[in-house]
Parts: structure tokens; sequence; C-alpha cells
């Protein structure tokens, strides 16, 4: 997904180039491996989503219903960086 002229992926891509020496070219291609990573997260990845969701909600909160919720938070962490 590139990265737009106003998103957050745009600010990170501005703060990381502050940071990393090698240009805005390189800051573009580290900012945009996170986001695809993003993308396509891999079961770790939203697991450890679900357990950080489980930890702020009742305990007798279904699991199916922590995982649909831990999906949801990852598309819209996508959807803020890229838009």
């Amino acid at each position: 997904m590139p990265i737009g002229p106003k998103t957050l992926g745009r600010k990170a891509v501005l703060q990381v180039n502050t940071m990393v020496p090698g240009g805005t070219a390189f800051a573009e291609a580290i900012v945009q491996s996170v986001i695809d990573q993003i993308a396509d997260p891999d079961p770790e990845m939203l697991a450890a989503g679900e357990a950080e969701i489980a930890l702020a909600l009742p305990a007798n909160t279904k699991k199916a219903y922590r995982k649909d919720l831990a999906r949801v938070v990852w598309r819209v962490m996508l959807a803020r960086v890229t838009r």
C-alpha cells in the first residue's frame, strides 16, 4: 500500500528520515516495510493483539469476541497509517 501525502505513514517517514541516515527514499522503504507487516499479520501478531485486548476486557469475555476485536483493531491501525 502506498504512503499517502497526508497520512500517519508520511509523518512516520519524516520522523524516520530525521533519525536514520540514508535519505527520504530509505526512510520510505523502512516505513513501507512496517506497513506491509501490518497489512499481512501472521497468527502470532494477531494472538499478541488478542492477549492485549483480553487484559482490557472483563474476564468472562468470549474468546471469539476477543479474536474479532483484535482483527478489527488491526484493520483500523492499517487504515490510519495508509489513509
